[in-house]
């Protein structure tokens, strides 16, 4: 099939996206990606097995034709400028099929499938209206504020409730990307036979055969080091009650630093919060880093962690990292999250903190430190099983059969 996946945000990266496109490839299908354009990308370029084109929307427009374009958008959901193009895309790119990562852009996609009379298949990453109802930011200048304001308003996690609640009942299929996820929407009453769990799960032998990381080895020698790979963006990431746990785990573990690979909004405050409990000599910010220094990074951690506080947005999706963190052999602590709990306890990779608090995370973590000085970690073991279970062909089998349904079904 010829199918046209959309991401409203710019790209590359977006790891998920890459590693489905991959495995559509290996089935002969031909993905075509339509994104948002920025700064200087071309309009059109193939990437590894894959075409993408880029949207540039149009930022022309006085300010009343703006609020008009967003008082459209909040009584239909749909993106008047989006429409267009994806109209065009389909059209110009005899696309069959249409793939939509995130709900935003859904309905949007759904008007043009139904206009040119195929099917839509919706790719969940995670609940929108909870990840928009725990969002939080502090924008700058009393007109953001203004507008933000507004904005949050028309756009309030209860109009992304009934969106999300249009979106899954009208989509031919639905991608969740993990099994909580797909319950949470069969109690919705929508049929599980419509929806598909593709995992965010690593490609192993890729991802463990990326470049090598001797000289952080180097650099941390004489450390016990302890890494977060990931978004700095958001509270839900749990950085401050980890940073929280610092003061607790150094009594047992003096050589013990706090290593944060990523960067993102949250890092002033995180950094803040790291001078005010005079920590800046045992906690390391990296900032920005490359996927092929990710995988550097986390095989130069002694532990790693997944500092996460636990919500109804958490416990419904998984992040990229437990994977990774697994692939490379890595011990894990982290929060009593459903989906990550399960996969650490069948992996056995690590260590769940019994409690969400700077007390817990610093005890689990000072329980793994004993552990791995025992040599109590099977880390050949815990890859066999992700490889068996949660690798890239785990991954990839349910997508295939659900192009295969599609097609059948044409």
């Amino acid at each position: 099939m010829r199918i046209g996946m959309v991401l409203e945000t710019a790209f590359p990266p977006d790891i998920r996206l890459e590693k489905e496109m991959r495995a559509l490839k290996t089935q002969g299908h031909e993905v075509i990606l339509l994104c948002r354009h920025v700064d200087d990308q071309p309009i059109e370029e193939r990437f590894e097995d894959a075409t993408v084109v880029r949207f540039r929307e149009p930022s022309e427009g006085n300010a009343l034709s703006k609020k008009f374009a967003v008082l459209r958008q909040w009584l239909t959901a749909r993106k008047q400028a989006w429409e267009i193009a994806l109209t065009e895309f389909v059209k110009e790119k005899n696309i069959q099929a249409l793939h939509v990562h995130d709900l935003p852009l859904v309905p949007t996609a759904l008007a043009v499938a139904r206009k040119q009379e195929i099917p839509l298949v919706f790719d969940m990453h995670e609940i929108y209206p909870v990840m928009v109802r725990d969002r939080t930011g502090v924008p700058s200048g009393l007109i953001n504020r203004i507008n933000t304001g507004i904005h949050s308003l028309l756009f309030s996690p209860r109009w992304w409730d009934r969106v999300e609640q249009c979106a899954v009942r009208d989509a031919d299929r639905i991608i969740v990307v993990v099994d909580e996820s797909k319950q949470r929407l069969v109690k919705m009453g929508i049929s599980a036979d419509k929806i598909s769990v593709v995992l965010n799960a690593e490609d192993i032998d890729k991802f463990a055969n990326l470049p090598g990381a001797e000289s952080l080895d180097l650099q941390f020698q004489n450390d016990f080091v302890v890494g977060y790979v990931g978004g700095v963006d958001s509270p839900n990431r749990g950085l401050e009650n980890l940073v929280k746990a610092w003061p607790l785990v150094l009594p047992k573990i003096p050589n013990a630093r706090l290593l944060i690979v990523g960067d993102g909004g949250m890092r002033p405050v995180i950094e803040t919060l790291v001078h005010s409990l005079d920590l800046t000599e045992r906690v390391t910010f990296t900032g920005w880093v490359t996927f092929q220094e990710v995988a550097a990074y986390i095989d130069a951690l002694n532990l790693a962690v997944i500092p996460h506080v636990i919500n109804e947005h958490t416990n419904h999706t998984i992040p990229h990292k437990l994977f990774q963190y697994i692939a490379l052999g890595k011990m894990i602590v982290a929060s009593d999250i459903v989906p990550i709990r399960r996969i650490i306890e069948d992996t056995h990779a690590g260590i769940i903190a019994r409690e969400w608090s700077p007390q817990g995370f610093a005890d689990a973590i000072v329980r793994a430190h004993a552990l791995l000085q025992a040599g109590q970690h099977d880390a050949g073991r815990q890859v066999e099983v992700l490889k068996k279970r949660y690798g890239f062909k785990a991954m990839a089998q349910p997508l295939l059969e659900l192009y295969e349904s599609l097609e059948r079904s044409r």
